[in-house]
């Protein structure tokens, strides 16, 4: 879906349509079986390939601590600033 880029350049943007903000820095594989919105995808940054939902796409490019998923090592502090405004930007809509 997004291509991906090397973890020294800023990620093709684009939107996606099922509303979270960070989809579009990883690249959904495939859709996972059973209910909810679990996908195969694949950092943009670090190209590590994940099972999960928008919540661990989020933990893993915030770097959020204590979760499962694993933090991206590639994901830079501009990057962070970019991930938060673009989550500010979303809330406000």
């Amino acid at each position: 879906m997004s291509s991906s880029t090397g973890a020294s350049s800023t990620p093709t943007v684009r939107d996606d349509a099922r509303g979270g903000a960070l989809w579009k820095f990883v690249t959904k594989l495939e859709k996972l079986p059973g209910k909810g919105g679990n996908f195969k995808w694949r950092c943009n940054f670090c190209s590590v390939t994940k099972n999960g939902s928008y919540t661990r796409v989020k933990a893993h490019l915030l770097k959020i601590a204590h979760q499962v998923i694993g933090p991206c090592l590639s994901v830079t502090n501009k990057d962070t600033l970019l991930f938060k405004k673009l989550l500010e930007e979303k809330e406000q809509k």
